[in-house]
């Protein structure tokens, strides 16, 4: 495995409990393979789903998956009762579509469904209904606004989505082949997460860059151990970046310096006298980050 990045130092014995790092070192780990479920991508009719859908269109080509082009909307905007909204809706979505650049996906590769109700709820029973490998949907898909700049539609998918859901802000870029960035804190190794990176990289034909923010040498150890468990000869080439500093900064800088399509997180929830929100880490991403980045749900 090769490794990359900054030199690390060692930290204090005590800063992260290797014994408790160890522990999902001691389970068999296997590396799954991508779903076979279509990239499911929520739009709205805005410049930011315009991105969004073509980065998405752009990934199933890549992965060899159909995408479904999702829209949630209002029934009381429509004149003539549900299934009259439905098939308008419908209607305003394919005559939308004809604009966008859909990677070159047939037209029996593209399918566009409509429900109704507020966009986090729709996507989310969407996504779960056609069993999408990914809920993708633009930052500008995200109604109003709440922790950390991130909107209802954001914190719902991220918190509800037992898919991985990506947030397309900027223009996203090449997908196929180009470099993705996983992010991991050594102190709640998420393995499902970490795994899911792989198998994404492997159907990409992606390499895929690994990075560590910590000080401490054994807790980048650690991860290297269970790296080393899911490289395969078949498996994208993998590299280990340890780095220092703020961990969404880093990631953003790191994805920016070898010009990734991606950035991938794993997902960690706290609760506050207001709710539940994301952790740090996720949040900022998703907020400032000009690249995609995929948000990966703990199990």
């Amino acid at each position: 495995m090769k490794m990359a990045g900054s030199k690390y130092t060692p930290g204090s014995a005590g800063q992260i409990p290797v014994q408790e790092l160890l522990v999902p070192l001691l389970d068999d780990v296997s590396l799954p393979e991508f779903g076979p479920g279509p990239i499911l991508v929520g739009v709205d009719g805005s410049k930011s789903a315009a991105r969004a859908c073509s980065w998405a269109a752009a990934l199933a080509a890549a992965a060899g998956r159909s995408l479904i082009v999702a829209h949630a909307y209002s029934v009381g905007d429509f004149r003539g009762g549900p299934d009259v909204a439905a098939q308008s809706s419908r209607d305003e979505v394919a005559r939308w579509l004809t604009a966008i650049e859909t990677g070159g996906l047939s037209e029996q590769q593209v399918e566009i469904i409509v429900a109704s109700g507020d966009a986090g709820s729709a996507l989310v029973r969407m996504a779960m209904a056609s069993n999408a490998s990914l809920l993708v949907h633009g930052a500008g898909h995200v109604g109003a606004i709440s922790q950390h700049g991130l909107g209802r539609t954001t914190q719902h998918t991220t918190f509800r989505s037992p898919s991985p859901v990506a947030v397309v802000r900027g223009s996203g870029g090449p997908v196929a082949k180009a470099p993705l960035v996983v992010g991991i804190d050594p102190a709640d190794l998420n393995v499902a997460a970490i795994s899911w990176s792989f198998a994404l990289a492997r159907v990409l034909g992606s390499p895929l860059e690994v990075v560590v923010v910590s000080d401490d040498a054994k807790a980048v150890d650690i991860v290297e151990r269970l790296l080393e468990q899911l490289v395969r000869p078949d498996g994208p080439i993998v590299e280990l970046y340890p780095t220092e500093g703020d961990p969404a900064d880093e990631l953003m800088n790191r994805a920016a310096d070898i010009e990734a399509s991606a950035v991938m997180v794993g997902q960690k929830r706290h609760h506050n006298l207001h709710g539940r929100v994301l952790g740090h880490v996720p949040s900022k991403l998703l907020y400032q980050s000009r690249r995609p980045v995929v948000v990966l749900p703990h199990p």
